[in-house]
């Protein structure tokens, strides 16, 4: 999956390679620079950008990089006893990062030095870990939610989930949202861990909610986009976009941008569902899309898709 900063577009590939593209509006898939893993070691997370410096993890070497974002060099890179498959975490107000890999091991790293604060045992890990309001969210294939807390790695809660989900939580207010296959997204008290009212979905959920223009978004598996109230858990509005088994979506503006594993891109309008626009891709896409700074951006098999879209 791509990431987006002012010093360009970064996408972690397949054959070990971190592509540095630039991000300009008149030369967005000029490519300026590229760092090579060791042994060429699959990225299979997407790459975390931290202010002027970019991390990314690794599958084969069991290795977590942390680059300048200008001209790819590296800061400092540390090896751990397993690999990295699912998305990290980013506390930008403490410049800690929190990533989990394959044994279950959570990591508390500081971006600026690369040193470890604490490790802490959560289980393996699904889809995209989640941090906020002094907590460390993950769940796990075993259904089971968790907070850690951030300050030093203990655990604060954890809470077996009515039906599994696919996809890491948002953390929202206070607030954990899960897309489940349970044809519903499951809401937790982020602080208690108590299991508050779900929101009913037409079918099971495998993308990780949004939230956008005062409304939580879940996008279901045959692409029906779904806004509730997240306060009272009312629907506000439903449409159905089309996707293929949709990635989960990405909130910029007054609009949400999704892809299909087929390679459709839809524009939605978060306060009416009015669907904006529509692009085909013409390529498999395996990969949430990211949007920053204006710029919308699609990461294919073969290909990366950049779209000029309205902050």
């Amino acid at each position: 999956a791509p990431s987006i900063s002012p010093d360009g577009v970064f996408v972690g590939a397949r054959d070990g390679y971190l592509y540095r593209m630039d991000a300009g509006r008149d030369a967005p898939r000029r490519i300026l620079g590229s760092h090579r893993s060791s042994g060429l070691a699959e990225i299979a997370a997407r790459p975390i950008v931290a202010g002027s410096r970019v991390v990314y993890g690794t599958v084969n070497d069991a290795s977590l990089y942390c680059l300048a974002a200008t001209d790819l060099s590296v800061l400092w890179k540390r090896t751990f006893d397993d690999w990295f498959e699912v998305d990290g975490a980013l506390d930008a107000t403490t410049g800690r990062l929190y990533v989990a890999v394959r044994d279950g091991t959570l990591h508390a790293i500081a971006v600026d030095t690369g040193d470890e604060l604490w490790r802490a045992s959560i289980g393996p890990a699904l889809g995209a870990l989640a941090a906020g309001g002094g907590g460390v969210f993950s769940v796990g294939p075993d259904r089971k939610a968790r907070r850690t807390e951030a300050a030093a790695g203990k655990l604060g809660w954890s809470v077996v989930l009515p039906s599994a989900p696919s996809d890491g939580p948002l953390y929202r207010d206070g607030r954990l949202y899960f897309g489940v296959l349970d044809r519903r997204v499951e809401v937790l008290d982020a602080g208690s861990g108590e299991r508050l009212p779900a929101f009913e979905l037409p079918e099971e959920c495998r993308t990780r909610p949004v939230y956008g223009e005062g409304a939580i978004h879940a996008l279901t598996v045959s692409g029906n986009w779904v806004a509730f109230d997240p306060s009272s858990g009312r629907e506000l509005w439903r449409v159905a976009t089309s996707l293929v088994n949709p990635r989960s979506p990405v909130v910029a503006g007054k609009c949400g941008y999704a892809v299909g594993s087929q390679g459709k891109v839809v524009a939605i309008d978060l306060a009416t569902g009015r669907l904006e626009w529509l692009y085909e891709t013409n390529e498999d896409v395996d990969a949430p899309p990211e949007a920053l700074a204006g710029l919308l951006v699609v990461a294919g098999n073969k290909n990366v898709h950049a779209f000029e879209i309205e902050e």
